[in-house]
């Protein structure tokens, strides 16, 4: 029997986490997410090329990965992407990780990072666009 092709939900809830020597990238898999696909742009991409091969990080069946990073520069040098695989190979639109919002561990103290900023992204393209909300930055240190 055929099966016909399904497009799945995107990954939902990306976050990105760095740890002092990687950053770790994680989502929540929808119900019709078999395997994921990670992407890494230079940080500022107008339009980011998902047909291009040499920006997949890797393709993993897991709901997170670790790449190897220097420094916490490293987070912010870099956009990164997921997207959902389905059972018939089917790609999801991808779902950005904001790096500017982040976790991170200095000094043996958890760090909370955010920018304030917010976007929303043009679902074509892929573009960031400027978003009407606005929120105060803030950082937040375990004591």
């Amino acid at each position: 029997p055929r099966i016909e092709p399904i497009v799945p939900m995107p990954p939902g809830y990306p976050y990105l986490f760095y740890d002092g020597r990687n950053i770790h990238l994680g989502w929540q898999p929808e119900m019709d997410n078999r395997r994921f696909v990670v992407y890494r742009f230079p940080a500022g991409e107008e339009s980011p090329d998902f047909s291009d091969p040499s920006h997949i990080v890797c393709i993993t069946g897991k709901r997170s990965v670790s790449l190897p990073a220097g420094s916490v520069d490293d987070a912010r040098t870099y956009s990164y992407f997921v997207s959902a695989l389905s059972l018939t190979h089917r790609e999801s639109e991808p779902v950005a990780f904001h790096s500017a919002q982040r976790f991170f561990v200095q000094d043996g103290k958890l760090h909370y990072v955010y920018d304030g900023c917010s976007f929303d992204v043009d679902v074509l393209s892929m573009q960031h666009l400027p978003s009407s909300d606005s929120l105060p930055p803030f950082v937040s240190i375990e004591k």
